[in-house]
């Protein structure tokens, strides 16, 4: 059994390896409709989350401040897209900022064309498949 410490200080335990969702449930079905980001010890995790020792949990809905945790979710998914359609592609900072995010990156002589018709486009599944292999970080 693990121990989840909950914000109000209470105090909850859980089968080794329940999912963050399931959590969410035990307390209501309205915080599992409404949480959009579980934070385990001050770290992001999207809700599929296994929860493996204990720790202090809080779920993050979307009157928090959730975006910061999905745009910087974003940013990786699209270095990662970019990674794989350009593997020589150099990084540089790719901060969230309020509007959103964006990434510095150097595609050596690679020149883009516009997304409709170039690479992103052709290959837009690249950052579902990326989301889709490493779902459990945000």
């Amino acid at each position: 059994m693990i121990k989840l410490t909950f914000p109000d200080g209470s105090i909850k335990e859980f089968q080794e390896g329940i999912k963050a969702i399931d959590v969410a449930k035990s307390i209501s079905e309205g915080l599992a409709k409404k949480a959009i980001v579980v934070l385990l010890d001050d770290v992001a995790f999207d809700l599929s989350k296994e929860i493996k020792e204990s720790a202090q949990v809080k779920f993050l809905t979307s009157s928090d401040d959730v975006f910061k945790y999905l745009n910087h979710s974003c940013a990786h998914l699209l270095a990662e897209a970019v990674k794989e359609l350009y593997p020589h592609a150099m990084f540089g900072v790719g901060p969230t900022i309020e509007e959103g995010f964006y990434y510095d990156m150097d595609l050596g002589d690679v020149k883009l064309k516009f997304y409709l018709e170039g690479d992103f486009y052709s290959d837009n599944k690249s950052i579902g498949d990326s989301f889709n292999a490493n779902n459990n970080g945000l």
